[in-house]
């Protein structure tokens, strides 16, 4: 059957051959420096390719007719070149447009006028100087010494990726462009709807898999998804259906609706689907199995820093395709104004805007000469026809109290915001000492991280007679302290710590856990007394430890966490709130340079305690961020169910002093949005207490449209599938939050006792029974987890050498990259491979990691970063990551086995466990072909090695192991026999799922052992040939015969998923496995294309 499917593809190849093309090639500079990332399109085709990260670029054109080239890149002007005869290279040089920046936008808010853009460069040094930054970026003001800074109310707004921004990629580098699009905007007091029409064109020969990724606003929460084709077809000249054609919808007065039931009345909407908001691994579980039935679904997930990454398949080739997404957020609080800036998307064709905001004077929008303005009902509507700016500026001229009232026949809600006003008396109780801790990961650009040295500043230096010492430690995957001692905190220390601040190059993940436990635990210190700990991170739990449970142990009894909100990208407010509440501290607001300042002042003044929150015509009032402490000028928002007839009371105190705070403000506006605030508010209490109220925290999520930490959005062809999957439905979860308030869930489920990691991994084995993974009933197992101690589950990282925090240690390579929004795992890791030998294993990883702070639900990604965890011994890093993956992923059982063999060194006892699951034979869901007999070789060999220390074992430990000892010599000998120790052993596995490889070893005889002769006379014997899934395949021959032995890899079949990481095989061939002459080679082998064998590695036995 292969071979027929081969001949047929070739055959169909052929038929191309015969026509008139060419390849042209060539590079493109700026400045006379290769610019990666260059859009070089075809003038009124859709064939087009992108420069390479040597601004190389390929592209074959057809030769029968005049061609030009457009060449186009963000921020430069657009250069066209006609393609002559004889000529078949092209040099080009871009430049400057003179224009802001998409991916740059700070602006001056004090006025009404757009003003302060700054440029940048596409691809620039990320090297950045605080005192450089001062004057060249709109509200930063960087200070030394005692110096005073002007206090600009002007909102930070700079990030490496615009809000909106959106594509959909089809492979490593590849996308499909943006043909048409339309944003249409609710503005509601201070919240604010948006909704996105966005239309994709496959130009490609075949229906593909692709991956929708949206950049969302700050803390922006996402209401609606739906993804189809369209069915509206352009003429051609004789009047038949030619090319897919847009069709915007014709916003007017009259039927501006951006609910969820207002946009299916659209016409439009008709030939898609709506997703539905579903338990998370239901979701990916759904997804998956329907892929493989080839229906159209889709799946969208939170991938984080503000990305939702959404799966949609088929792609139909020369289609038009059509996806949908809605999101609310709240406007940017200013000292003394509100605001949001709408980032508008490049697109190919079309580009629609429509805009209702209330006729009053105090909202500026800006610009609005170009707009189409129609006023009705004290409301504006404003549509902007393919506008020529890049963003639009929505400004509200107060800060005062606001709430939005929502009245319905059965439920009524309130939700909003203000501004608090308290005494203020000196805190002196404050700790003398103070960590900062600054994050020095990729997401850290080089503006934001201005912004953090600023803080650093203020704090020290309006605290001067407070804080007496301080430390900085900077942190990523990894942590570097300034010096390995407090330093006294005058003018000249401060001035000294900028200096090294200004060195710092920012790169790789963010481990937060590990960090907190360096800062509150510092080798260095002699623990005693309490620190004040100031976090100055966007709080993204990308690696490591992502429990937020958890990470409270991590830190001192006693410690404080302040951490900072700046409403720049990717900040996660949620556990910043979290962190700053648990430990009696504060979480401030420092949206502007104002702001900023007056948080380090506040510090040094005694909180509120919130005692208790009360209205008489309101019921389960929530605080966001469940804040227990108050600040004079904090910004709290609220939310409750019913009217606010009569005002809200908080009452605080400080001390003996009390002090009761109204919330009964006289702008109260009528909106459906503040049902989505409370939902929102009260996702984020109850995934506090996290599993135990699971259910709960999914019909809360269904019922109000809010996707949490324990939901995706899920698109099915009918009815019938949700009902087949057990996808809850939207009556269900409407019966449970009408009967429970989020007050009553709390009182009964939240629990005084801290979350530890053996309460979690007790609480994780728990969802894996009800998913039929592990037995119900296990005695022998759950005693011997039972007897295990907390620590027992604490995954340790090894002891690291970080060589580069310096960025003169970064290669010139290394800095194009990281700036690069496009860049790959498979580009970083060419240059970990050289970052290994030149500096070590430890700073190869963290440049590695960098790929996961715009990619954090890329399960290839996972998997690839997974693999090179393993191949460099770290079992911490491996942990963590597979557990990401089992997130949304629980059913891979390759994860769980290749889990175990990292923990092996760093936990035995928890790699036995892992082994234990991979044996289960209650896995419902199973394409891994032989990897129960696979599981039993490697498990066997670590029992033997663990066999040593049997003597310390206890009884209940005996069992287990014994148990296990026992299940996985069975699982081996059932498919291969009982010689455990094989003089060859080759594994291999891949990372893109559906992909088919087959394993080859030609034996010292010269018989070939594969798919179709799985057995040899020399006693060689395969494994079961996996087609569909990530393998894996092995090959065992126990005795082998003196001569070489030529092991290869065919890459047979491939999903019509293109992933933003290559298909990759890893390979691992062990000789004399399971004894201690072993020997192990592992490789990557990068699978770019269908062909013919490839030798991996030749074996030689003599």
């Amino acid at each position: 059957m292969k071979k027929i499917v081969y001949l047929f593809l070739l055959l169909l190849c052929s038929f191309n051959m015969f026509a008139a093309s060419r390849i042209i090639t060539g590079v493109v500079t700026e400045s006379g420096m290769p610019l990666p990332g260059v859009t070089v399109m075809e003038k009124g085709t859709q064939n087009g390719t992108q420069t390479d990260l040597e601004g190389k670029y390929k592209i074959t054109i057809d030769d029968a007719k005049e061609v030009f080239l457009v060449f186009s890149f963000i921020g430069m002007k657009e250069e066209e070149v006609k393609i002559v005869k004889n000529k078949n290279y092209y040099n080009v040089e871009l430049t400057s447009d003179g224009m802001e920046l998409d991916e740059v936008v700070v602006t001056g808010y004090a006025t009404a006028k757009m003003e302060n853009y700054i440029e940048e460069a596409p691809v620039a040094d990320r090297s950045y100087n605080y005192r450089e930054l001062q004057g060249n970026v709109a509200g930063l003001k960087i200070q030394a010494g005692n110096s005073k800074p002007e206090g600009s109310t002007e909102t930070w707004k700079k990030s490496t990726l615009k809000d909106n921004s959106m594509r959909l990629e089809i492979g490593d580098n590849e996308f499909l462009p943006l043909e048409d699009a339309q944003i249409a905007m609710q503005v509601d007091g201070n919240r604010i709807r948006v909704l996105i029409d966005a239309y994709f064109y496959n130009d490609k020969r075949s229906g593909l898999e692709g991956t929708f990724k949206l950049k969302l606003p700050v803390d922006a929460s996402p209401y609606y998804f739906a993804f189809g084709g369209t069915t509206v077809f352009d003429k051609d000249a004789k009047g038949k259906n030619a090319t897919p054609l847009a069709k915007l919808h014709d916003y007017t007065k009259d039927n501006f609706d951006l609910s969820s039931v207002g946009i299916q009345k659209r016409e439009d909407q008709k030939s898609i689907k709506q997703a539905r908001i579903t338990e998370k691994q239901t979701a990916a579980d759904a997804y998956f199995s329907t892929i493989n039935r080839k229906v159209d679904p889709a799946l969208m997930e939170w991938s984080g820093a503000d990305m939702f990454s959404c799966r949609v398949f088929p792609l139909e080739a020369n289609q038009l395709h059509h996806i949908v997404v809605g999101y609310d957020v709240d406007m940017v609080e200013g000292v003394d104004f509100r605001e949001f800036v709408l980032s508008l998307p490049e697109v190919k064709n079309k580009l629609r805007l429509d805009m209702a905001v209330a006729d009053n004077n105090q909202y500026v929008i800006n610009p609005v000469k170009d707009a189409i303005v129609e006023k009705n009902n004290q409301k504006q509507y404003l549509t902007y026809f393919n506008p020529k700016v890049k963003e639009i500026n929505v400004k509200l001229n107060n800060a005062n109290p606001l709430a939005l009232i929502q009245a319905g026949d059965a439920n009524n809600y309130i939700a909003g915001s203000m501004r608090i006003s308290l005494p203020r008396e000196v805190d002196t109780s404050i700790s003398k000492d103070a960590v900062f801790m600054l994050d020095t990961s990729l997401s850290s650009n080089p503006v934001l991280f201005g912004v953090w040295v600023n803080l650093v500043n203020e704090i020290l230096a309006k605290n001067e007679t407070v804080i007496e010492r301080f430390a900085i430690l900077g942190f990523n995957v990894g942590t570097s302290w300034y010096q390995k001692q407090y330093v006294n905190n005058n003018a000249k220390n401060r001035e000294q710590a900028l200096n090294y601040l200004n060195t710092l190059a920012l790169e790789g993940a963010t481990d937060l856990g590990k960090a907190l436990k360096e800062a509150s635990y510092p080798q260095w210190m002699n623990q005693s007394g309490n620190k004040s700990i100031f976090l100055l991170s966007d709080g993204d739990l990308n690696w490591g430890e992502s429990n937020r449970n958890l990470l409270v142990n991590y830190i001192h009894k006693g410690d404080k966490i302040y951490t900072y909100k700046t409403g720049l990208s990717g900040t996660n407010t949620e556990l910043l709130d979290y962190l700053s509440t648990v430990t009696g501290a504060s979480s401030f607001t420092a949206n502007s340079e104002a702001q900023l300042i007056e948080s380090a002042k506040a510090l040094r003044y005694k909180t509120w305690k919130v005692d208790s929150v009360f209205g008489e015509t309101v019921k389960d009032i929530l605080l966001s961020g469940g804040v227990t402490q108050l600040y004079d000028g904090q910004i709290i928002q609220l939310a409750a169910r019913g009217s606010l007839d009569k005002p809200i009371q908080i009452k605080a105190s400080s001390g003996a002093a009390t002090k009761v705070i109204e919330f009964n403000p006289d702008v109260k506006v009528s909106s459906d949005l503040a049902s989505r605030i409370y939902g929102k508010i009260a996702l984020n209490q109850l995934d506090l207490i996290g599993e135990q109220l699971k259910s709960a925290i999914v019909d809360y999520s269904i019922y109000y449209s809010v996707v949490s930490n324990y939901t995706s959005f899920l698109m099915l062809e009918t009815q019938t599938e949700y009902d087949n999957y057990k996808v809850k439905s939207f009556d269900t979860a409407e019966k449970f939050v009408k009967e429970f308030t989020v007050a009553e869930l709390l009182k009964e489920f939240f629990s005084v006792d801290p979350m530890t990691a053996k309460k979690a991994f007790e609480k994780w084995l728990v969802l894996l029974r009800k998913q039929e993974i592990l037995a119900s009933n296990d005695d022998i197992l759950d005693n011997f987890i039972k007897e295990m101690s907390d620590k027992d589950f604490v995954i340790t990282p090894s002891n690291e050498v970080f060589k580069v925090w310096d960025k003169k240690n970064q290669t010139k390579e290394e800095i194009e990259l990281l700036n690069n929004v496009e860049m790959t795992f498979d580009a970083l890791q060419l240059l970990a491979a050289k970052r290994a030998k030149s500096q070590s294993e430890a700073d190869a990883l963290k440049l590695l990691s960098s790929i996961i702070e715009n990619n954090g639900s890329d399960v290839n990604v996972l998997r690839d970063l997974l693999t090179s965890t393993m191949n460099m011994n770290s079992g911490y890093d491996t942990y963590y990551l597979g557990q990401k993956i089992l997130d949304t992923r629980v059913y891979d059982r390759l994860v769980y086995f290749n889990m175990a063999r990292a923990l092996e060194q760093n936990n035995p006892k928890l790699a036995a466990i892992f082994y234990y699951i991979s044996a289960s034979k209650s896995f419902r869901v199973d394409t891994y072909g032989s990897i129960l007999a696979i599981n039993g070789l490697f498990a066997n060999a670590f029992i033997e090695k663990q066999n040593n220390n049997k003597s310390s074992w206890s009884v209940k430990e005996k069992m287990f192991m014994q148990q296990l000892e026992t299940q996985v010599k069975k699982d081996y000998a059932s498919y291969y026999d009982t010689n455990y120790n094989s003089d060859l052993v080759v594994l291999t596995y891949w990372n893109i799922d559906s992909t088919d490889i087959d394993l080859h070893v030609k034996e010292a005889s010269n018989e070939e052992c594969y798919y179709g002769n799985k057995n040899t006379k020399l006693g060689g014997r395969l494994s079961h040939d996996v087609t569909r899934g990530f393998g894996p395949e092995m090959y065992v021959l126990p005795k082998a015969k003196e001569g070489k032995y030529e092991i290869s890899l065919k890459y047979f079949a491939e999903s019509g998923m293109k992933t933003k990481s290559a298909a990759k095989a890893y390979i691992e061939v062990y000789k004399y496995f399971g004894t201690p002459k072993q020997e192990v080679v592992k490789k990557t082998v990068v699978l770019k294309e269908r062909k013919s064998k490839e030798v991996i590695e030749t074996v030689t036995f003599k």
